[in-house]
């Protein structure tokens, strides 16, 4: 039994040949399990391939995995969730996967993104279909190319995007004259 391994298939191929078919799971997130390990979109818990190391994924933050073997399937609505907001967020319409470093799904009552540039984002409970998150990348990227990024971002409202404490992008430069007496 190997977690990892998704399913593995052996079939002939000629008189003497044999052909071995593997199909390794994906990791979709990186889990907290005393140290980092990974599961894949089916909630299949996966020890990292070599200590310390895990896949560029997003973290799911709030339950904590340390009680389950490699190989387990988790089921729990913590894990569904988080599991449900990577499936949106991988959507190649949306092209946000990759900004997000972490999906907190510890509050009952909303589910807290992290992007890469450390921009929160309040998001309802579960995702609730792609166009709010379109809103939140047109969003993003009307600020970033006016230079700004926010501190915090709720799309938990329908039709409405709320944005708090944007500020400059980069350091804020300050001119000053002096006039010699």
């Amino acid at each position: 039994f190997e977690p990892r391994i998704r399913s593995a298939r052996v079939t002939r191929s000629g008189l003497r040949g044999v052909e071995i078919h593997v199909e390794e799971r994906v990791p979709a997130m990186v889990v907290e399990h005393g140290e980092p390990w990974e599961i894949d979109a089916d909630g299949v818990l996966l020890e990292p391939l070599q200590a310390g190391v895990v896949a560029d994924v997003p973290m799911l933050a709030g339950p904590d995995f340390s009680n389950f073997r490699a190989g387990s399937q988790i089921q729990t609505p913590e894990v569904r969730r988080g599991l449900a907001w990577m499936a949106i967020l991988s959507d190649n319409a949306l092209r946000l996967s990759g900004q997000v470093s972490e999906v907190d799904v510890s509050e009952s009552r909303l589910t807290r993104l992290v992007l890469l540039n450390g921009v929160r984002v309040l998001a309802p409970v579960w995702p609730n279909g792609a166009r709010q998150l379109s809103g939140l990348r047109a969003t993003l990227a009307d600020l970033a190319a006016k230079g700004m990024t926010p501190r915090e971002v709720d799309v938990r409202f329908k039709d409405q995007i709320v944005v708090r404490g944007a500020r400059p992008t980069g350091p804020v430069v300050t001119t000053t004259t002096s006039r010699e007496s």
